[in-house]
């Protein structure tokens, strides 16, 4: 099954066409119906994307995007931008202050922490540091810093025994999901999210997953995500907005 993707994810690894015009692939993207774009902004406290600002710049300007829901509305929806810092577990506070420095993010863009293994030793940043992280970045903006992940946020709140207080913390940011496997794998949900389920559903990454692994406009492999049923690209949409700012939405 191809499922269609609502999102991409990048960082400054992945090349975007100037066939025409500077950065004009992510014009390409848009045409594909892909609304959201979230980039990779910082690494630890020692690396920030140097293509990160001129990319938001592209893509946050020009009109709004022809989108086809899940349930064949067709939509006109406004372009929406995200961050994400891929943690190194040393030091919350301290990474997610570099990370807010270098993201810059405006009202309408919401915050990630990428929460995986790190290296190829498979180091699991602890509970304790994600939840720094996410408390920095939270008490800096005044509203939630999402999530992703997949087994590493799994396997630490089953390894950390977190306490009632800090479950329920990570149950108001947004989730976005991990998981190459097919629908099966979102029973896998991380403690938190069990019941709210995921935000947003990362299905395919490099060649994993059921593609599209390519996108128009980017060159090689590219990581996309989609939804879960029962919510709708419209409702992501609105759903952003509203946890990021008091915009209204475009339809």
């Amino acid at each position: 099954m191809i499922n269609k993707p609502c999102c991409i994810d990048i960082n400054h690894d992945n090349e975007i066409s100037d066939s025409s015009s500077a950065l004009s692939g992510l014009d390409q993207v848009k045409a594909q119906g892909i609304f959201a774009l979230i980039h990779k902004a910082t690494e630890g406290t020692t690396f920030t994307d140097p293509r990160y600002n001129a990319r938001r710049m592209k893509w946050m300007s020009g009109d709004p995007i022809s989108v086809v829901d899940t349930d064949d509305t067709f939509l006109k929806l406004s372009p929406l931008w995200g961050a994400y810092a891929f943690g190194h577990g040393v030091d919350g506070p301290s990474e997610a202050k570099y990370f807010l420095k270098a993201a810059q993010l405006r009202d309408g863009d919401m915050p990630f922490l990428d929460w995986e293994a790190v290296g190829a030793s498979g180091f699991q940043p602890s509970l304790e540091y994600a939840d720094a992280f996410c408390s920095t970045v939270e008490d800096a903006l005044g509203r939630v810093c999402a999530v992703y992940g997949g087994n590493v946020p799994r396997e630490r709140f089953d390894a950390d025994h977190a306490p009632a207080a800090v479950v329920d913390r990570f149950s108001q940011r947004p989730l976005w999901f991990c998981a190459y496997g097919g629908i099966k794998l979102l029973v896998q949900m991380p403690q938190p999210w069990v019941k709210t389920g995921a935000f947003l559903w990362q299905d395919d990454g490099d060649q994993y997953g059921p593609g599209p692994h390519k996108i128009p406009g980017i060159s090689g492999y590219c990581d996309n995500s989609t939804v879960v049923s029962p919510m709708t690209f419209k409702e992501l949409h609105d759903t952003w907005l509203k946890l990021t700012s008091n915009k209204e939405t475009m339809t």
